[in-house]
């Protein structure tokens, strides 16, 4: 009997110490280095971190988000000097550049070739066939059908009667007068003929660059029409009979055509020589200087200044573990209104500590909402915001809060 006594008087011990600690509890007079008391601090500084890192961690001191176009109504001063590399700039200097490229042709003399040497061939069966006929007057049968033979196999479009024109010279002035035509419109060519669309330098239209086998090469480039009165005006010069001039201009123009091939892999290779020539353009920001003026609208390059300033800001601000001057602000501020909080759900609603399920679930949703939202700032700062400024009005209400009912 005495055993179970003594097991009562246990059970009733502990019972009253369970009391008296929930007593003291609801009263408020548990002491604060109680075992009951350091678990839960631990719990809550732990929860404090968690918010801290989530939200506040890395994040730039700079102040507002400002975009392109947008007028604001304040300014921004730069606080110290610093300097960043401009993209912008580099982009306008390398279309610049690319403008500045003029096209690049190929000169193509391989059918001027073929000409000249049908034309040669023609003086050499005009020789043979005076050799072998009468006067020209006398022997116009013979001339339309050696010239029919000719343009057939030739390919020409030869007429009879500038034949016989030519046939009224001797040999060697004929030749004089072939071999020197022929050798103008030779310049002509290497000069260049061009069509009507010739691709030309944005800056300068009146410059081209043209290859002559393998060497760049300054000339008169002429349309095909302008190279077509450029021969007649020579033959004009001539001291030759106007009607052996004409028929010499009437033979020769068939000869005129383009022979300007636009070379547009090497076009493209040279831009693209020319864009990677430029080195980085650094841009420097003194002190005090004006980064934002009020009333004016942003420009892109006042919003890349910005978006450099605050990365310096926050560098520059930096104590060489990531932890800045305004970071230990926010954690002040933070553990103050947990502190408030954890206060007021103390005094004021009691009831919530007694379901620690509700408690956990509470915690977690606020801690989970608040991962979302970083995210959703870090991707749209990153991300979304550079590839359109539109997106940064979006993503208020991409946050779970604001699709919550």
């Amino acid at each position: 009997m005495k055993l179970f006594k003594k097991k009562t008087k246990k059970q009733q011990a502990a019972q009253a110490r369970r009391q008296r600690r929930s007593h003291l509890e609801a009263q408020g007079e548990v002491p604060l280095w109680s075992k009951n008391n350091i678990i839960p601090a631990a719990i809550f500084l732990a929860y404090m971190g968690l918010i801290l890192i989530t939200c506040f961690f890395g994040q730039s001191p700079a102040g507002p988000q400002l975009l392109p176009n947008q007028t604001p109504k304040f300014r921004i001063v730069a606080d110290f000097p610093f300097s960043y590399e401009s993209k912008i700039e580099r982009e306008r200097l390398t279309e610049e550049r690319k403008q500045r490229v003029a096209p690049i042709y190929k000169l193509d003399l391989e059918p001027f070739d073929a000409f000249r040497e049908k034309i040669l061939i023609l003086n050499q069966g005009m020789s043979h066939l005076k050799t072998q006929v009468g006067p020209p007057a006398e022997s116009l049968s013979e001339i339309e059908a050696f010239t029919d033979e000719f343009n057939t196999k030739y390919k020409m479009d030869i007429s009879p009667n500038d034949v016989k024109t030519l046939l009224k010279l001797n040999t060697k002035t004929r030749t004089h007068y072939i071999e020197e035509a022929l050798a103008y419109e030779n310049e002509i060519y290497r000069a260049g003929i061009s069509s009507n669309k010739l691709k030309t330098s944005s800056l300068n239209p009146s410059f081209i660059s043209i290859e002559i086998k393998g060497r760049d090469v300054e000339g008169n480039v002429q349309t095909t029409e302008e190279a077509l009165l450029s021969l007649r005006r020579y033959l004009k010069i001539m001291d030759v009979d106007p009607e052996v001039s004409m028929a010499l201009f009437r033979i020769l123009k068939g000869g005129i055509r383009q022979n300007l091939i636009y070379d547009a892999a090497r076009t493209e290779a040279t831009i693209k020589d020319a864009a990677n020539s430029i080195d980085a353009i650094i841009i420097r920001v003194n002190e005090g200087e004006t980064l934002i003026e009020p009333g004016t609208p942003i420009t892109p390059e006042q919003h890349e200044r910005l978006t450099a300033y605050r990365k310096a800001l926050r560098t520059h601000q930096e104590y060489g573990i990531g932890f800045s001057a305004l970071l230990l602000e926010r954690i002040t501020l933070t553990l103050a209104i947990l502190l408030a909080s954890l206060i007021y759900i103390r005094l004021g609603v009691p009831e919530i500590q007694s379901s620690r399920k509700n408690l956990i679930l509470a915690s977690s949703m606020l801690l989970i909402n608040m991962i979302f939202i970083r995210l959703l700032l870090q991707c749209g700062d990153a991300y979304l915001i550079p590839l359109n400024p539109m997106f940064a009005t979006l993503l208020p209400y991409l946050a779970p809060v604001a699709l919550a009912p």
